[in-house]
């Protein structure tokens, strides 16, 4: 009777020890990247879609704006560069190369080329690939951005 009570408690011991370990600020912290990557200013720029020149991203050093056929205004994101694909509940789904997400929209993709005048991307939930070419500034047909 004894030595159960004693085993019952090291368990709890171990059970509590283990919770322990993980400090709220590690838990809270799940799921955000662990290596934002130095691409950042590389990525922002104008770029226009290699296939369908209507479709146009824009990124600063904090927001994607894109702008395509049949959109009224520029959708507006912040976005995170870095080695883990975030989303919106804080569960790293991919992990081990370059990512770009946008967790407010629930969209990511697997940055395959990031030069200075390419930006290759694959939408890791459907794996199309998205060719951008760096252009100078939007086409003169797409919307304001002064509105965002």
């Amino acid at each position: 009777m004894v030595q159960n009570l004693v085993v019952k408690y090291l368990l709890l011991g171990v059970v509590l020890a283990m919770l322990g370990s993980c400090s709220p600020g590690e838990r809270a912290n799940r799921g955000t990247p662990s290596n934002p990557l130095p691409e950042t200013n590389r990525l922002e720029g104008c770029w226009i879609h290699t296939d369908d020149t209507s479709n146009v991203l824009i990124f600063d050093s904090l927001y994607r704006w894109e702008y395509a056929e049949g959109m009224t205004s520029w959708s507006k994101t912040q976005y995170i560069l870095a080695d883990t694909c975030v989303m919106p509940n804080d569960t790293a789904v991919q992990s081990g190369g370059n990512y770009l997400s946008c967790p407010n929209f629930d969209l990511c993709w697997e940055v395959l080329e990031l030069t200075d005048s390419s930006l290759v991307l694959s939408y890791t939930s459907r794996g199309n690939l998205l060719v951008y070419k760096r252009v100078d500034g939007p086409p003169l047909n797409t919307p304001s951005r002064n509105s965002l």
